[in-house]
């Protein structure tokens, strides 16, 4: 009676092992869906196969990847699993919108205005008011502007968006005195 017994727990042992494996690899996969990454094959023999065909650029997160799943097989499991994970570049974050007051390590505060590609910028100086004024385009996240100031000079400016975009950093060129000056605006 005793041996029953524990043959019964040695079983139900061994079924719960096999319910915890299936159910961690069942969301390993929903995860990786979930996440975009297109899996080849998942298969664990004499339980189930998953295959999904092709890569999508849609949605990750939406309901049209393609994919298909067939029954177990009648095969005693050889090995636990094989997983062939095929990795998608992950899109560049999008260029966050730059409008608003920035301030400087130079102690001067600058105003921007971000439209698209397009982008002005206004130096304000605290105590002689606006002295320098520009236009440009952002390609990626690299700004180039054109300016004048106050002083009857031209240069260019060339920034980089930084982080999340809280950053600007660059150097401004006056193209009259062929000086440089390091930047960096912050929000």
């Amino acid at each position: 009676m005793e041996q029953n017994s524990e043959g019964k727990k040695s079983s139900s042992a061994r079924g719960l092992f096999w319910k915890i494996v299936v159910s961690v690899l069942l969301a390993l996969v929903v995860l990786n869906i979930y996440n975009g990454v297109a899996l080849k094959k998942v298969e664990i023999p004499g339980l189930f196969n998953v295959e999904f065909a092709g890569h999508s650029d849609a949605n990750p997160h939406s309901e049209t990847q393609p994919s298909a799943v067939t029954p177990a097989s009648t095969t005693p499991p050889a090995q636990l699993a094989s997983v062939a994970p095929v990795h998608r570049p992950r899109p560049e974050p999008a260029m966050p919108n730059l409008s608003g007051q920035w301030d400087s390590n130079q102690g001067t505060t600058y105003q921007i205005q971000h439209y698209n590609e397009q982008i002005t910028l206004t130096e304000i100086n605290p105590l002689l008011g606006v002295t320098a004024e520009g236009t440009g385009t952002i390609t990626g996240r690299n700004i180039v502007l054109q300016y004048a100031t106050a002083f009857g000079t031209t240069g260019t400016a060339r920034l980089t968006v930084e982080d999340e975009g809280d950053t600007l950093t660059g150097v401004f060129r006056d193209n009259v005195t062929n000086a440089s000056s390091a930047i960096e605006l912050y929000r």
